[in-house]
């Protein structure tokens, strides 16, 4: 099997840019979490739980994505995502969201 395409949505994307970029202990730890993340989503995409459709109607609509799906990682972050898959049946991981559990 081939390894996932991992994208970000562009508002995340930036998030992810300034968290690297940052010289904040903090932020440097996050920015980790989230590269980890990464990396286990391209070598198994469906490694976070399923989130029901009911419970996360706003997001779906926000993002227009059909699926929500939550990778827990450390210090109680999550990082939510979308798979999607085209007609050559390679995976792509949309990367909506990655805070608290608090924040979304």
């Amino acid at each position: 099997m081939h390894e996932a395409e991992v994208v970000m949505h562009n508002t995340i994307y930036k998030r992810y840019i300034k968290l690297k970029k940052s010289t904040n202990e903090n932020d440097r730890e996050i920015y980790g979490f989230v590269e980890d993340a990464i990396v286990e989503l391209r070598c198994s995409p469906v490694c976070g739980k399923k989130i029901n459709n009911k419970k996360c109607g706003n997001i779906l609509k926000d993002y227009g994505i059909a699926n929500l799906r939550v990778l827990k990682l450390k210090n109680g972050w999550r990082l939510l995502y979308s798979l999607v898959s085209d007609q050559r049946r390679s995976i792509r991981v949309i990367i909506v969201f990655f805070g608290t559990h608090k924040e979304y």
